[in-house]
């Protein structure tokens, strides 16, 4: 059986460097933060567009990560975080510079922060510590270093993500809309940068399962199958499960840290008020 991840790893290495595009006007694709599910996105994606399992189709869909290059700085200053899919590598951000007439029709999605806080932190900490054992920290010196900012880049880098990275390289500004259509569950916002559209849909993490089949179907007009998998942390080779799942369970966090987040405008404009007390009440305890 071919492994999925290292066929998309080649996958994205000849179509980069072909010249080519596919047949559609538009690149397909997951931009969106992570710990959020999108893996479960894109492999739905990769399905519904013949990508995988492999076959002629001629067709690719991007794990759209980070396309600034300031985003590409802070990444490579994390100690021993790979390079995401796109720009981090410099073939693929000459591919948007060799193609400035493709459009991007795009998915991103986006989950609580505190839950995106706690599961980049534990996915993170074996890659950036080595020789610590997560297993022998405490849990104060795990909140210690929550507090700090070690989940990310910077310490509000998922409240501002919107802001920093999406908006510069698509033109879109979400919050300019007010507030995301809860009722709803997900949709797409537009703009116009240069010679390049984009469109996003943006659905949330918490409402994956009931909404993503049908929100994909419609926006790709393609019969997206359902998703297999939502897993944002819980299985990971860098052996944290355990201790991420126990911390989750046992402690209650920061009162001042967990409301900081739950204020932020990117929780204020996703999120609606009894959502975020919820998630305050949740964990807080």
């Amino acid at each position: 059986m071919v492994n999925r991840e290292q066929y998309r790893e080649d996958l994205r290495e000849v179509y980069v460097n072909s010249g080519e595009t596919t047949q559609l006007p538009y690149e397909v694709g997951v931009y969106t933060q992570g710990k959020v599910g999108s893996k479960a996105v894109l492999a739905a994606l990769e399905d519904a567009f013949g990508v995988y399992p492999p076959e002629e189709s001629g067709m690719y869909v991007w794990d759209y990560r980070r396309s600034g290059l300031e985003g590409v700085r802070q990444h490579q200053q994390i100690t021993g975080t790979r390079r995401r899919l796109l720009s981090d590598d410099p073939e693929v951000a000459q591919f948007m510079v060799d193609h400035p007439e493709r459009d991007f029709r795009v998915v991103s999605v986006v989950r609580e922060p505190v839950a995106i806080n706690l599961s980049s932190f534990f996915y993170n900490f074996v890659p950036r510590n080595p020789g610590v054992n997560i297993q022998e920290l405490s849990d104060e010196e795990i909140i210690t270093r929550l507090k700090k900012g070690e989940s990310f880049s910077s310490p509000s880098f998922h409240l501002d993500w919107w802001d920093i990275e999406v908006k510069p390289m698509t033109g879109i500004d979400v919050y300019q809309y007010g507030e995301f259509p809860i009722d709803e569950r997900s949709a797409v916002y537009s703009a116009d940068l240069k010679q390049r559209h984009t469109d996003i849909l943006v659905f949330r993490q918490e409402d994956m399962r009931q909404v993503a089949r049908l929100a994909l179907s419609n926006y790709y007009d393609i019969d997206v199958p359902e998703l297999n998998k939502v897993n944002t942390a819980e299985e990971s080779t860098n052996n944290y499960a355990d201790r991420y799942n126990r911390f989750k369970s046992e402690v209650s966090l920061p009162e001042e840290w967990v409301t900081a987040q739950m204020d932020s405008r990117y929780a204020r404009f996703f999120y609606s008020d009894v959502e975020r007390e919820a998630f305050i009440n949740k964990w807080v305890g």
